[in-house]
């Protein structure tokens, strides 16, 4: 990758990467923030400065994408306008051509995470963010959204959780992962995965036994499906040398 693509997340999907460019601002200017698709040869079949498809858009913050099997990559962002004004999107880009399909508004919803809903859609970690700017805990913090924008699921109240808040970038960094017909989700202070059948069904937590994660899971962990559907974390220990 040449040195002026420094990518905030790195995703592979479907055979595609997905770079998502941030900013170090919270509301970086249009432009600022990218999203680049490669194909398994490295070839470049998408990249897209998100914000700039929304006329009246004067700020952007990208959060996470997710890439479907029908060739969809939805970006889950926040646009502000010149007023000042958030508004809570999905945008849709089809791989096969490159082109912007649709922007959906999903207020009072956000998005902090996407991933893979099977038979098409997508989870979104997340939840009402009127209310927990109101400090209201009368929520789910993981939705199933249609990719005509419907909300088709909610489920893990958020007053059963335990965490102090749901921040886009940090310490309080949440993951949320997909294969097959299971999901999985970790949100900073429940010493826990949750995890659901994508079919419905409700959520379970999978303990984190001290031998498998002595800290917990880190912000800088990754939480992956391995075989046979276990849930695998991801860690990059210090060394010495190159």
């Amino acid at each position: 990758l040449p040195d002026s693509m420094a990518p905030a997340v790195v995703k592979v999907a479907h055979g595609f990467v997905i770079l998502l460019e941030s900013s170090d601002s919270f509301v970086p200017e249009p432009g600022k923030e990218w999203v680049t698709v490669l194909d398994a040869t490295g070839r470049e079949v998408l990249r897209r400065a998100i914000g700039l498809d929304t006329p009246g858009t004067t700020a952007t913050r990208i959060d996470d994408a997710a890439l479907t099997a029908a060739g969809v990559l939805v970006v889950t962002v926040t646009l502000w306008s010149e007023e000042g004004r958030g508004a809570n999107v999905l945008a849709e880009y089809d791989i096969a051509s490159g082109r912007h399909s649709r922007t959906i508004r999903i207020d009072p919803h956000g998005c902090l995470r996407l991933a893979e809903a099977s038979g098409g859609g997508v989870w979104c970690l997340g939840g009402d963010v009127e209310k927990q700017n109101a400090k209201r805990h009368d929520f789910d913090v993981v939705l199933r959204f249609s990719l005509a924008g419907d909300l088709e699921r909610s489920l893990l109240p958020r007053s059963e959780l335990a965490l102090s808040q749901l921040a886009p970038r940090g310490e309080t960094f949440p993951q949320l992962i997909s294969a097959g017909d299971r999901a999985a989700a970790w949100l900073p202070g429940n010493e826990a995965l949750l995890s659901w059948s994508q079919d419905g069904g409700a959520a379970r937590r999978i303990a984190l036994s001290a031998q498998e994660t002595p800290d917990g899971v880190k912000p800088d962990d990754e939480l992956a499906f391995g075989p046979g559907g276990r849930i695998v974390v991801l860690r990059t220990l210090p060394g010495s040398g190159p």
